[in-house]
C-alpha cells in the first residue's frame, strides 16, 4: 500500500547501475522505488539513463557507467565534454544539455566545473574493495565518500558543491581501519550537528532547484554501507556491520541531517546500490549475497530521512 508522498522529503530518482552489482533483469531499482513509495517517499525509476530538468532551461544527462580513465581521468573527461558540445552543434543532440552526471569511478576525479559543459563524477559510499584488479591498482582505486550538491541559484546558475568525508582503507583480514591523520579542509566535520558554511547555506535557501546525487552503496559488500538492523519479510535483523560499515554509517547519518537543512528538492541514487548476487565477482567479500536482503538495506537506510 503507497503513503501519500510527504512533501518534506526530497523525490528520489534512481538509475541501474551494472549488472555486476544488479542482476540480470535490470529492474532491480524499480522494485526499489515501490519499497521507497510504501514509506511516504515520491519515487522515479529512470533506467540506465535520462535527460533531467534542471529548472533553468537546462538538462543534465544521467547514467551510472562512465569511462574510468583511472589514471587520467581528467583527460577523458575534457574529450567527453568536448563531444557533448559538438554533438549539440551539429544538431546531433539537444542544445540545452549542459552536464553529464555519472558514478562507477568511486571518485569524483575528472569532474570538470570550469568548462561550458560540466562533468560530475560521483563520490561513493563504499571504502576500497577488495578484489584482484582492484589491489593491482591499489594507488589509483581509492575512493571518495559522500555526494555532490547541484544547485541552481535564484538567478538560473549552477553551483558544484561536493560534500566529502574522510576516506579510509579497510583491511578485512586484521578488521582495521587505516586513515590518515593529514587534513586538506576539504572534508566534512564530524560533529553531533552538521557543519555547514553560511555562503551555502544563503544560497540554498534562495535556491530555485537543488540536487544531492549520491551513488555506489554496494549494500551487501562487507566494506560498504551497511544499517545496523533492517527489515525484511517482516521481520528485523541486526546487521553483523564491519568496521567500515560502522564508520560509513555514521558518515551517512551526518549526510541526511545535511540535507534536512539544505533541503534538496531531489535525490538522485546514480545505480549500484546493491552488491550484487557475485554471478561475475566471485572474489569479493560480502554480509549477504541474498539481493533482496541488500535492497532491504538501503531501503533501511533511506528511512533515515524520516527521522
Amino acid at each position: 500500500m503507497f503513503k501519500k508522498p510527504r512533501r518534506d522529503l526530497p523525490k528520489v530518482k534512481l538509475w541501474d547501475g551494472t549488472t555486476v552489482h544488479a542482476s540480470l533483469d535490470t529492474l532491480v531499482m524499480q522494485d526499489v522505488a515501490l519499497k521507497l513509495r510504501t514509506l511516504g517517499f515520491e519515487t522515479e525509476h529512470r533506467g540506465w539513463w535520462s535527460f533531467e530538468d534542471l529548472h533553468n532551461g537546462k538538462v543534465a544527462y544521467v547514467t551510472h557507467t562512465r569511462r574510468l580513465a583511472t589514471i587520467n581521468p581528467y583527460t577523458v573527461s575534457q574529450r567527453d565534454s568536448e563531444k557533448f558540445m559538438i554533438q549539440m552543434f551539429k544538431g546531433n543532440f539537444p542544445k540545452n544539455i549542459s552536464m553529464m552526471v555519472a558514478a562507477h569511478g568511486h571518485t569524483m576525479r575528472g569532474t570538470i566545473d570550469d568548462e561550458p559543459f560540466r562533468i560530475i563524477n560521483s563520490p561513493c559510499w563504499t571504502s576500497f574493495l577488495e578484489y584482484p584488479k582492484a589491489l593491482a591498482n591499489f594507488m589509483h582505486f581509492q575512493p571518495d565518500i559522500g555526494a555532490v550538491f547541484i544547485i541552481i541559484t535564484k538567478e538560473g546558475r549552477t553551483r558544484i558543491q561536493p560534500w566529502l568525508y574522510k576516506p579510509f582503507v579497510y583491511n578485512h583480514n586484521e578488521k582495521k581501519l587505516y586513515s590518515s591523520e593529514v587534513g586538506n579542509g576539504k572534508f566534512v566535520v564530524m560533529d553531533k550537528k552538521p557543519h555547514i558554511e553560511p555562503y551555502l547555506k544563503a544560497i540554498s535557501k534562495d535556491a530555485r532547484f537543488i540536487v544531492a546525487v549520491v551513488a555506489d552503496f554496494h549494500c551487501g559488500e562487507n566494506a560498504a554501507i551497511a544499517p545496523a538492523s533492517y527489515e525484511y519479510n517482516g521481520m528485523h535483523y541486526d546487521v553483523m556491520q564491519t568496521e567500515a560499515s560502522k564508520q560509513l554509517l555514521e558518515y551517512w547519518k551526518n549526510f541526511v541531517a545535511t540535507c534536512k537543512i539544505l533541503k534538496p528538492n531531489e535525490l538522485w541514487v546514480v545505480g549500484d546500490v546493491c552488491a550484487g548476487t557475485q554471478i561475475f565477482e566471485k572474489t569479493r567479500r560480502s554480509l549477504t549475497d541474498n539481493l533482496e536482503e541488500q535492497k532491504a538495506f538501503f531501503v533501511e537506510l533511506l528511512k533515515e530521512f524520516l527521522k
